[in-house]
């Protein structure tokens, strides 16, 4: 006995294949993409809280208000048009003074506030000063078992009151 392969007999059990095939593909990929964005929301619901808190003419406190503990956080001076702060530092001993436009706090807990000290470029008129903060949570060495977020905080470096005022 000779098979041989008829259009009428075949076709339909190709063209069921080749659709079930589309759909098992078609369905991957959207799981796929409901995985990704129930991914990006957790992340953003994890997203550090970081404020500024208590300011002087040459400190400001920046203060987590978690979600999480941070398990390294780094600081860097955006560019202004017209700076009004031109190095950072957060020394954690009183010889470690780096100044510079970018350093680190390393790790950082909930409700943990920590001073980050500013040189003004010209005191006598202050101006806004940006700062991004990009923290890290979870093991350093294993890229998949850590978190990084990036955000934006801004504060107006003030002018100290002028000995002449009355």
């Amino acid at each position: 006995m000779h098979l041989h392969w008829t259009w009428d007999l075949n076709a339909p059990s190709l063209i069921g294949a080749a659709a079930a095939a589309l759909i098992a593909v078609w369905s991957a990929l959207s799981n796929h993409r409901l995985a990704t964005v129930a991914r990006a929301e957790r992340h953003d619901k994890l997203a550090p809280r970081i404020d500024f808190a208590e300011q002087d003419f040459e400190t400001i406190w920046v203060e987590s208000h978690g979600p999480l503990d941070y398990t390294r956080v780094r600081y860097r001076l955006l560019p202004m048009p017209i700076p009004a702060v031109d190095a950072l530092a957060a020394p954690e001993h009183p010889d470690d003074w780096n100044w510079g436009a970018k350093g680190e706090f390393g790790p950082l807990a909930r409700e943990e506030r920590r001073p980050l000290y500013f040189r003004q470029v010209q005191p006598e008129i202050g101006g806004i000063v940006r700062v991004e903060f990009t923290c890290w949570q979870g093991r350093q060495r294993w890229k998949i078992f850590r978190q990084r977020w990036t955000i934006v905080r801004q504060f107006e470096a003030q002018a100290p009151p002028s000995v002449y005022e009355i």
